[in-house]
């Protein structure tokens, strides 16, 4: 259920993943007026872009971005 960290675990073992096979950012969407993604994105050190138009015409989206690893230095 929510609030008890699985969400969080299972995205920095994710990005820890990422982090090994060479990569140095991750992202991720968010849909406009999606309040506890965006909570939860930004819990993690994730910063927000709004992208209008960022999966076509009407498709707005948050754009959350940070480095890997997700247990590392932010930024």
């Amino acid at each position: 259920g929510r609030g008890r960290g699985g969400g969080a675990r299972l995205t920095r073992a994710w990005g820890g993943r990422g982090a090994a096979r060479g990569g140095g950012r991750t992202r991720a969407l968010g849909g406009p007026g999606r309040e506890p993604p965006a909570r939860f994105h930004e819990r993690l050190g994730f910063v927000p872009a709004w992208r209008p138009g960022y999966l076509g015409p009407g498709a707005d989206r948050h754009v959350y971005e940070r480095a890997l690893p997700l247990d590392g230095p932010q930024g």
